[in-house]
């Protein structure tokens, strides 16, 4: 059943997508925390996403503070209005969470999950997805954000300009 919601929600990704792909989750992970440090999540998150990089013959990604923080605001505000979508209920969008955060990119793409305890379980997840796969895998030198709240994750990975 799991599988199934999994493939409806990347299928409904796939609709419209521009610079933003749709998040998929997964459920039977409890979640322990209220989020998570990002100086120790940059490490961790860089751990799982630049080998597999490397392996592809792209550049490392490079870990942001701006886009920390609007990947953490972004998990933050999901968890606390209640929904799971790359749009708030006020009309915000990945483009505006990089200019709010002071982001100047020439290119960006976000993969948000839910129902995993920690961004490595979201990064499994989206492993198993070919759009979500491909934001991991977004060309050229990039810098990355991930953020994590209850058990919702958000990762940015963009190119600034």
């Amino acid at each position: 059943m799991l599988r199934i919601v999994a493939a409806l929600l990347v299928v409904i990704g796939l609709v419209g997508c521009s610079i933003e792909s749709d998040g998929i989750g997964q459920t039977g992970e409890s979640d322990q925390g209220l989020g998570f440090v990002a100086a120790q999540s940059d490490a961790d998150f860089a751990a799982l996403l630049n080998p597999l990089r490397a392996n592809a013959g792209l550049p490392a990604a490079v870990a942001d503070a701006r886009l920390f923080a609007a990947a953490q605001a972004f998990a933050d505000d999901m968890v606390a209005r209640d929904y799971f979508s790359h749009t708030t209920p006020d009309g915000g969008t990945l483009g505006s969470r990089l200019a709010a955060a002071g982001f100047s990119q020439c290119g960006a793409a976000e993969n948000i999950a839910f129902g995993n305890s920690s961004p490595a379980g979201a990064f499994n997840v989206w492993m198993e997805s070919g759009p979500h796969r491909s934001n991991l895998l977004f060309t050229g030198n990039v810098a990355f954000g991930i953020g994590h709240a209850g058990d919702k994750t958000v990762l940015i990975v963009a190119r600034p300009c």
